[in-house]
């Protein structure tokens, strides 16, 4: 392939990459607001049932959402490797930077509201 062709696909792919991990992004932050609040769909929701949704569904998304960045950006440092011209490789070395560093605020946002929303709940069951 040409290196134009090879810079295109791995444009797109970093597109689609990006427009994956949005959609499970929108979900974990759905998810963080109905544990924060109490509410889910306009209806109260337990404070056990807050515990659940954060660890089974708001950390496992924002660990999923990480993996998926991090393993995409291996991804491009192997791609970069397997194209032949220097600006295909730069291109490559690129993406990988752009879904590492996606990977790490992810992991980095996750943790710290985390920690927050476990102070919520917390405060909520005291209540």
């Amino acid at each position: 392939m040409s290196d134009l062709t090879d810079i295109v696909l791995m444009l797109a792919t970093l597109m689609l990459a990006a427009v994956v991990t949005n959609l499970f992004v929108r979900r974990t932050h759905q998810r963080c607001d109905e544990v924060a609040t109490g509410f889910a769909s306009g209806r109260p929701i337990s404070v056990q049932y807050r515990w659940t949704l954060l660890y089974h569904d708001y950390v496992t998304n924002g660990v999923g959402v990480a993996f998926i960045l991090a393993a995409v950006a291996a991804g491009f440092v192997l791609a970069s490797q397997v194209v032949g011209h220097p600006s295909a490789k730069n291109v490559a070395y690129l993406c990988a930077g752009v879904s590492g560093w996606g990977a790490i605020a992810n992991v980095l946002m996750v943790s710290a509201w985390t920690v927050r929303l476990v102070s919520i709940l917390r405060q909520a069951e005291a209540d």
